[in-house]
């Protein structure tokens, strides 16, 4: 088998639908899409990989390896995965603009940065976007989507397990949404296949909702399942922190709501868990976060009583990333690995353990690696300065530990 070849690559397919074209991609770290429109350009990456071929597709994981990081392919070819997966971006509309994301993924934050003052603007798409990207849906894509998930559902005689993701944005509150998507996404799945066949619908979200939008939600999963009977759902929350932290990292969330959501969900019968962005900010508090979390599932009255993490690491901008963050502090893992120990049994089931220690054990390569500390936290310093300016919220009260590492590294 090729040094290069990639388990992500084969069982994998992004498609992004934020402008006027769908970008299609391997896995989500790929900065190099192609056009779904494309033909035969997705199965040249494929082919690429399978013969020993570093296509650029790939850059991000080829730059880690070369630095001696485990790659997400790597990480991928380790870790038990669905047998086929489709990742459908809705489109880029949020109702947050998360101190780590991007005008590509939020469209809160492209209308901040297109209405920022000069040097700010200049600063912000230097550390949080690609300004070759135009954040602006000028098509709906969402027919030609639908045929890709039709050739899921036709394909399903040779795999066991399908998985269809539905991200943004926020996916709850897409105006594609409010036109049924999700029963949409159902439908053209079993169109050519058996309604035996089985099938996951997770939806990403920030569970900042209102009612009425979890409403409907809950609402057209109950009907769905009672249609199909191997269809089942998750509602996959991305969130890593509590409080004033973690509105603070997710600008525009009401920790409230989130909460009155999460039990909501926990109430019902599907899978509820979360989806964490482990960065510099939440880092102190995650102790924290997985105890209320699973204390919440404990005392809910679904027919459960379990949740679940996903742990991903920011890389990106590298000022929110651990790989700032002094040594002193690395005892926080073991603290985080501690409390899921204790709580297996209110964790969905053993494979969200295992790859919570996975995800752990990547996460502490990155810790403390950042070679150019000072630099990194000048930006960072910069950055946290115009929140403060724009937003009104000063890091040295949301998190003081933080910003008295930042700036004790800027003046070494």
């Amino acid at each position: 088998m090729a040094d290069t070849w990639c388990k992500r690559a084969e069982l994998e397919l992004i498609l992004r639908s934020f402008n006027n074209d769908v970008e299609a991609a391997l896995c989500c770290k790929s900065q190099r899409p192609v056009s779904l429109y494309e033909d035969g350009a997705l199965e040249k990456v494929r082919n690429d990989l399978a013969n020993g071929v570093r296509n650029q597709h790939c850059s991000v994981c080829w730059l880690d390896e070369a630095n001696g990081v485990e790659s997400w392919r790597i990480q991928g070819n380790l870790t038990p995965m669905v047998d086929k997966s489709i990742e459908i971006y809705l489109d880029n509309f949020c109702d947050q603009k998360c101190i780590y994301c991007s005008p590509k993924y939020s469209s809160q934050w492209a209308k901040e940065i297109e209405d920022a003052e000069a040097e700010d603007k200049k600063f912000l798409q230097r550390m949080l976007n690609d300004d070759t990207f135009v954040a602006t849906q000028r098509e709906n894509h969402i027919k030609r989507i639908l045929e890709e998930v039709t050739r899921l559902g036709e394909q399903s005689r040779q795999y066991y397990n399908h998985q269809i993701v539905l991200l943004g944005g926020e996916p709850l509150i897409s105006p594609h949404v409010k036109k049924n998507i999700i029963d949409d996404v159902v439908e053209a799945f079993y169109l050519k296949t058996e309604f035996t066949r089985n099938l996951k619908i997770l939806i990403v979200t920030n569970g900042n909702s209102p009612d009425v939008v979890v409403d409907r939600t809950i609402d057209s999963i109950n009907s769905l399942t009672d249609k199909y009977e191997n269809l089942k759902f998750t509602i996959n929350i991305s969130m890593e922190a509590t409080g004033k932290t973690a509105e603070y990292i997710r600008y525009g969330l009401n920790y409230a709501q989130f909460l009155k959501n999460y039990k909501r969900y926990l109430d019902n019968n599907f899978e509820v868990g979360f989806s964490m962005t482990m960065n510099n900010v939440s880092f102190f508090d995650t102790p924290n976060f997985l105890s209320n979390m699973i204390d919440i599932a404990k005392k809910s009255s679904g027919w459960r009583k379990r949740t679940f993490f996903r742990l991903n690491v920011a890389r990106y901008p590298k000022f929110l990333s651990i790989a700032v963050l002094p040594e002193e502090y690395r005892y926080i893992f073991d603290e985080c690995k501690q409390i899921i120990k204790d709580n297996q049994d209110t964790i969905l089931d053993g494979s969200f353990v295992e790859d919570w220690f996975i995800g752990s054990a990547f996460a502490e390569k990155i810790f403390g690696s950042d070679e150019n500390k000072k630099s990194t936290c000048e930006h960072a310093l910069r950055y946290f300065d115009y929140l403060n300016r724009t937003r009104g919220i000063d890091i040295n009260n949301i998190n003081s530990t933080l910003y008295k590492v930042i700036e004790k590294a800027t003046n070494e």
